[in-house]
């Protein structure tokens, strides 16, 4: 077992860098966490040497030490077996493809930061099993960078934890990923912003308070996909505040559901 003088001597000597994959894989734990407390980086083929072990055995400074520049060559057995700590220090440093290697329990850990700091092809690599076990507020951090798929997975409390801005930045086809159910949970926070852009699905799952809220908002086709339900409750005044166009779209069905008071708005 080498101590900490052979190691001490191993890095002044210059001995580290010409060592074989398996070599370095025969080391034991605590001789790689002191290669990587005397700030040794390990080659990209040194990095496939080490075992699970060795890498739990790191902290997540050590890692990032260890791994600098080198994250990327890291295997799926050595990602998956990466504490929460050592996969937030990585994190940003590894491929999509390695991404989409870790597990929910890992991708659960990861902070808001670090996911907001993600590149979108990053983001797109979490699987959407994975993006449901994420927080409302993890969900909102990396929302953005999100396939419209991958938003269908959101659940109500992560959905809900979203912010205007978020769903502002959101562009038609993410936010016609979001299931109707979790628009209806959105309430006023989805906003006039993005009414337009609803399919007509999402449109018919809206509450009458967001329909009030939003019908001004709202296209000739989407307003004739309301159902009666809602139609009947939008006031007298939104219904006056339509356009010609808007108004035209109202079905005749929706037109019959209403009272007479709301009928003459239009």
């Amino acid at each position: 077992t080498l101590t900490s003088t052979d190691v001490a001597s191993l890095v002044s000597n210059g001995l580290v860098a010409p060592m074989l994959a398996s070599q370095i894989g025969a080391l034991s734990s605590s001789v790689v966490v002191s290669l990587s407390a005397a700030g040794v980086a390990l080659s990209k083929t040194q990095i496939t040497g080490l075992t699970g072990s060795d890498f739990s055995a790191l902290s997540g400074t050590q890692m990032s030490s260890l791994a600098s520049g080198s994250a990327q060559f890291l295997t799926r057995s050595q990602i998956v077996s990466l504490t929460t700590v050592q996969l937030t220090a990585l994190a940003t440093s590894l491929s999509a493809t390695q991404l989409s290697e870790v597990t929910t329990l890992q991708v659960s850990g990861l902070t808001t930061a670090v996911l907001s700091a993600l590149t979108t092809a990053q983001a797109q690599s979490i699987s959407a099993t994975d993006i449901a076990a994420l927080t409302g507020s993890q969900v909102t951090a990396v929302a953005t960078s999100l396939t419209a798929t991958q938003l269908g997975a959101v659940t109500t409390p992560q959905v809900s934890g979203l912010t205007a801005a978020v769903l502002t930045a959101l562009s038609t086809i993410q936010v016609q990923g979001i299931s109707a159910k979790e628009i209806n949970a959105l309430g006023a926070t989805l906003g006039t912003s993005k009414a337009s852009e609803l399919s007509v699905s999402q449109v018919a799952a809206l509450s009458t308070t967001q329909v009030t809220a939003l019908a001004t908002s709202l296209t000739a086709t989407q307003l004739g996909a309301l159902t009666t339900a809602q139609a009947s409750g939008l006031t007298a005044g939104v219904l006056s505040a339509l356009t010609t166009t808007q108004a035209h779209g109202i079905s005749v069905k929706e037109i019959a559901a209403l009272v007479s008071a709301q009928v003459t708005a239009l």
